[in-house]
């Protein structure tokens, strides 16, 4: 259901528009709208349809006017919209489907707009506000009251139009202006600001006769309707015309500026494989039988995690060039990056899992909350980290607790890592 006031009074459903009834339920209908969501007295309601001579019945022919109103949206659904209060009645609607408070909204956003200096959208804004008038406000309500609220609707539109014009002549847009602002001057004669803006469109349009012939007229028509001379902004206007002064020059087109969004850079993926032996042979079933796992992990989506797979045999049989092999293999599988920590398990001083973590995420470029603040500024492991020793965190032993490598998280149990 939607409430139109911008114009003659209409109540719509679905685009169909319904029949309000007699003049005295428009009247009551039109005061309840102006005042949506708020109690109306019923003399309030009184005094506008009967002016300031209600009659001694006014109180039930108000109440019949709401019983015929309730019938109307019963039928509709929405039997409920007027409410009975204390002192009158209230006429209970989302403000959203009330045109003039569409109106206003869109109004007060372009006025945001303009002041932060966004010019195009704060017409946009402008024009959409504008379209929803469809005439003069609660056209052919014949009622005092609600005319006195349909005029100051009636005045802020003809505001909201002037700022709209002012900005587009501000953007340079004065020959599209002219038939709108002649239109507008016909209508409202005595309004100077009007005037002055078509005399400004007319003039940077090249037609400086006819912007000095429409002081002219305004001139004539306020010294034979008020007895007054234009103001003063208006004579400086007229002025500034004869002279061609160069303020009233058409400002520069504006310049704007479009920033071109450089390409992201690419994510650093980290490829820290030793290089293959070209002439590797042999250990064709071990490497199947790796590729095999790692195939399989690369292409099921639901997997969770990767397989670890143990490669075991005494020092110096290849065990890591057969695990560098086979991660080769399978490299296109993984593009998001392939690691390897060499642990320097025959040298006198291994690296401890601490530390190989710290080098997998710079070279990884592993952002800060991802790698675990232990690996990332824990102190580097003094002790050899055993899986078996127990878990640091959550250990209430303080044998287990002291052969524990406190920032290694191959000392963490599940439950506390």
């Amino acid at each position: 259901m939607e409430f139109r006031v911008l114009g003659p009074l209409e109540v719509a459903v679905d685009s169909r528009l319904l029949d309000l009834g007699g003049i005295r339920q428009q009247i009551a209908l039109a005061t309840l709208l102006l005042d949506a969501n708020r109690v109306v007295p019923v003399g309030r309601l009184a005094e506008a349809i009967y002016d300031e001579d209600p009659p001694t019945t006014a109180r039930a022919q108000v109440q019949i006017c709401i019983s015929a109103l309730r019938r109307m949206f019963g039928a509709y659904g929405a039997g409920e919209i007027i409410a009975t209060r204390a002192q009158g009645y209230t006429l209970r609607v989302p403000p959203e489907l009330i045109d003039a408070h569409r109106y206003e909204e869109l109004a007060a956003q372009a006025r945001r707009e303009r002041d932060h200096e966004n010019y195009d959208a704060a017409v946009k804004h402008y024009r959409e506000a504008l379209s929803l008038w469809r005439g003069d406000p609660l056209s052919g309500i014949d009622s005092r009251l609600v005319q006195s609220a349909a005029s100051r609707l009636a005045e802020h539109r003809i505001t909201t139009n002037e700022d709209c014009l002012q900005l587009e002549l501000d953007l340079g847009r004065h020959h599209e202006l002219v038939g709108e602002l002649s239109e507008l001057v016909a209508a409202h004669p005595l309004r100077e600001r009007l005037r002055a803006q078509l005399m400004i469109a007319l003039y940077r349009s090249g037609r400086q006769a006819e912007a000095l012939q429409v002081y002219r007229l305004a001139r004539e028509t306020m010294i034979e309707e008020l007895g007054i001379e234009p103001n003063e902004q208006l004579q400086q206007l007229e002025h500034a015309i004869l002279t061609s002064d160069e303020s009233l020059n058409p400002p520069p087109a504006p310049v704007r500026l479009t920033a071109e969004r450089a390409p992201a850079a690419p994510t650093p993926v980290p490829s820290m494989l030793p290089t293959d032996i070209a002439d590797f042979t042999g250990r064709e079933r071990e490497i199947e039988e790796i590729r095999r796992w790692l195939a399989e992990a690369a292409g099921d989506p639901d997997r969770l995690a990767v397989p670890v797979i143990v490669v075991v045999g005494k020092p110096g049989i290849g065990k890591t060039t057969i695990a560098v092999h086979a991660a080769h293999t399978v490299a296109d599988r993984y593009p998001d990056g392939r690691l390897f920590a060499d642990l320097h398990g025959g040298a006198p001083a291994r690296s401890a899992p601490c530390t190989c973590s710290n080098a997998s995420c710079a070279r990884s470029a592993c952002p800060a909350p991802r790698c675990p603040t232990a690996w990332r500024s824990g102190p580097r492991c003094t002790a050899r980290c055993w899986p078996t020793a127990g878990c640091w965190s959550c250990s209430t032993t303080p044998a287990a607790r002291a052969r524990c490598c406190r920032c290694c998280p191959a000392t963490r149990c599940r439950r506390c890592w």
